[in-house]
């Protein structure tokens, strides 16, 4: 595991590239793709699965975006890099929960740190030229995603940090077979 510190660097490193990729989508305030969600492919899938990362965060984002005037190459390459992107943010959450754990947290939710990510999306979509109202809400989501998982396990060691770790422990012992 790599420190709080180096965790959170990460993690902003990953949002900066997802809001960036984003904007080239000009996702817009109010308007959803439910049938995006499907044209995900399925190295996305097996990538987020290997990693074990939920999918379900990458179809959440498909579903924001509009993907119909861009060629299918272009939306594959474009879903793969939110992928590996949003991949990193999961790993180094994991990193910060169990930093939190070792502090005695009880909950994961940090207002000023809740704040500081929605602000720090909203200003560089507008950056980059989006609609900065529309990554607010997609960050709202995801950052909702992502410390109820932390709460989840620092309360109940399951979810979706519970499975991430026992595969990252699956592999280190593969590892250490060899």
């Amino acid at each position: 595991m790599i420190s709080k510190e180096d965790a959170r660097r990460v993690i902003d490193n990953a949002d900066r590239e997802i809001v960036r990729i984003l904007s080239e989508f000009n996702p817009v305030s109010g308007v959803e793709y439910e049938e995006n969600a499907s044209r995900v492919p399925k190295s996305v899938e097996i990538m987020m699965e290997e990693r074990a990362v939920p999918v379900q965060l990458v179809h959440f984002i498909a579903r924001h975006i509009n993907l119909d005037n861009m060629p299918s190459e272009k939306v594959n390459r474009k879903l793969e890099e939110i992928s590996a992107h949003i991949a990193d943010r999961f790993e180094a959450v994991t990193s910060v929960v169990e930093d939190k754990m070792r502090h005695g947290a009880q909950v994961s939710y940090d207002p000023e740190r809740h704040d500081a990510v929605i602000n720090r999306a909203r200003h560089l979509m507008d950056e980059f030229g989006g609609d900065t109202e529309k990554i607010a809400e997609i960050y709202e989501s995801l950052t909702a995603f992502f410390v109820n998982a932390q709460t989840r396990y620092i309360k109940q060691h399951t979810g979706p940090i519970s499975e991430f770790l026992q595969k990252e422990e699956q592999r280190t012992c593969q590892i250490d077979l060899m």
